[in-house]
């Protein structure tokens, strides 16, 4: 186990662990300002918030699904007009 993470070049967004438990952190490199939306299985929006906690040259945000399901949630992570979608899976 090492607590460093190797990101891939071309990538500015990272969440780990996952699957999880519903407790888990999401990264953003910090330029702009990155905001966050979750959705449920079936497209239902549940909950969205800004990544603003930083660690240069790192934004970090603890996110929570707890109160929500075990199964299969969606995350639009925008940033500077960027989107990325992931899968989150929620044991």
């Amino acid at each position: 186990f090492s607590p460093c993470l190797e990101i891939p070049d071309d990538e500015w967004v990272w969440i780990y662990p996952n699957p999880n438990n519903g407790e888990f952190t999401l990264n953003v490199l910090s330029d702009g300002k990155p905001s966050y939306k979750i959705y449920n299985n079936g497209g239902q929006y549940l909950m969205e918030g800004r990544v603003e906690k930083s660690l240069n040259p790192i934004t970090s945000e603890n996110i929570d699904l707890s109160k929500f399901a075990q199964g299969m949630y969606f995350m639009r992570v925008t940033r500077n007009n960027e989107d990325r979608l992931f899968k989150i899976i929620k044991l």
